[in-house]
């Protein structure tokens, strides 16, 4: 989702990402993928009215499925759902809009590692 992405986007208060990652081969093609992480402020977190929020910004849920066509095609889904919280709506944090409705988002790539440019 790139809540958090590279740098800290609320100062300098930290991230912990608490995460499990799994992985199933179903077959020699197919490989599927379901990964969890838990956001939580690494610091305390303040409203603007010297207020103290939860630390826990919220969860997110990552599922990959890869296609081997064949050497050189593949083929991948995926899908995201970002469960966020309200600390994440704060103006000391993200200052994100509606920060409870939840977000999410898919995709499907077409992979092509032409095998003369792999040594």
């Amino acid at each position: 989702m790139d809540y958090f992405y590279v740098a800290s986007g609320f100062g300098n208060k930290g991230l912990h990402d608490g995460y499990l990652k799994t992985r199933y081969k179903a077959s020699d093609k197919l490989i599927l993928t379901a990964d969890g992480h838990v956001f939580n402020s690494a610091s305390e977190v303040l409203a603007t009215n010297g207020n103290k929020l939860s630390r826990y910004l919220g969860t997110e849920v990552d599922i990959v499925a890869t296609y081997a066509l064949t050497p050189v095609i593949g083929f991948e889904a995926g899908y995201s759902h970002f469960f966020s919280t309200g600390t994440l709506s704060s103006p000391t944090v993200k200052n994100v809009t509606n920060a409870k409705q939840n977000s999410n988002w898919a995709y499907l790539s077409i992979n092509i590692k032409p095998t003369f440019l792999v040594k």
